[in-house]
């Protein structure tokens, strides 16, 4: 994982969307230590402050064809009492 999202940043870098002297950098090259360094890819991104929205943006510049996102439940049991489903919303 930190190596595509080391080369998502050179892409971004790149295509002038972040600078080196930035605070984004400095939190993105903190994220990329720590997964490097074994810390789970959500909790990495969660010390430093980036976003993990940012984050599956980076790897997919950075040539990662498929994220591994956990399944996410699409609906809730049906409730004994009244008999009906509720669905959550995904956003």
């Amino acid at each position: 994982d930190s190596r595509h999202i080391a080369k998502g940043m050179q892409v971004a870098l790149k295509n002038q969307w972040v600078t080196t002297d930035s605070k984004l950098w400095k939190r993105l090259n903190q994220l990329v230590e720590l997964r490097s360094q074994g810390e789970e890819l959500v909790v990495a991104a969660s010390t430093t402050g980036v976003s993990m929205q940012l984050v599956e943006k980076l790897m997919v510049l950075g040539g990662k064809r498929f994220l591994e996102i956990p399944p996410q439940p699409n609906n809730t049991p049906i409730t004994p009492n009244t008999g009906k489903t509720n669905f959550l919303l995904n956003q």
